[in-house]
């Protein structure tokens, strides 16, 4: 790393504060959570959502599930949530000033009321209310999850489960992604696909890139998404 320029840790710090405020500012989030810092030994840290908590909840069976939905929202176990009441929580592990995983999660609101907003009702209220309507089927919206996953270790590559991949429809479904996304190229990527009218600006010279030590190469000519 040369003299003066920020580690990884201290840039995904300083991206993540200020695209939390700046969608704050528009009105596309509900709320935010300050993001963690977690010292898993020596060398390495985590920056993850606070009250990271492991359990049932967040294991790969639980992905599509609306409970895992609930559990998230009950626990606040997440960065932050967005003005139609998806979850959106992003996980970075990061090494020596090298990057060794992530887990980026979209978890959109399983609902739509077209004359109610989270301020009217908040969100944990809000999921409560569609759960126990008898009705509750003129209200889903049918979205599935979004999660990106950084994973590059040799044991676990292979064609089937490349080191940068997508989640969604089915926890078994890897869709080959090109590289590791900072928080801003996630953002981008889930607003200018899910909320195409949303007004925001994200400057691609603030992306980070990351350095990876293995490209991966044997992995080219699979279907992928570039975000």
């Amino acid at each position: 790393m040369k003299k003066g320029r920020k580690t990884y840790e201290e840039q995904l710090e300083e991206q993540i504060d200020n695209t939390l405020r700046m969608l704050l500012q528009a009105g596309l989030l509900y709320t935010y959570n300050e993001l963690k810092r977690d010292y898993l030994d020596r060398r390495t840290i985590r920056l993850s959502w606070n009250n990271h908590r492991s359990g049932d909840y967040n294991a790969g069976d639980s992905f599509l599930k609306i409970e895992q939905y609930k559990k998230i929202l009950e626990n606040g176990s997440y960065l932050c949530v967005l003005f139609d009441g998806s979850i959106i929580r992003v996980s970075y592990t990061i090494c020596n000033n090298i990057l060794v995983a992530h887990n980026l999660l979209w978890w959109p609101a399983p609902y739509k009321y077209e004359n109610v907003t989270l301020n009217d009702v908040e969100p944990v209220q809000m999921i409560s209310d569609f759960l126990g309507d008898e009705q509750w089927y003129e209200n889903i919206e049918m979205r599935s999850p979004i999660r990106i996953d950084y994973d590059p270790r040799e044991e676990i590559v292979n064609i089937k489960h490349p080191p940068v991949h997508m989640h969604l429809e089915h926890k078994d479904c890897r869709i080959y992604v090109e590289k590791p996304l900072c928080f801003n190229r996630f953002i981008k990527y889930i607003f200018e696909n899910f909320y195409p009218n949303a007004n925001i600006y994200l400057d691609n010279h603030d992306y980070i890139d990351f350095d990876v030590d293995d490209e991966f190469e044997y992995l080219v000519g699979m279907t992928k998404i570039m975000c």
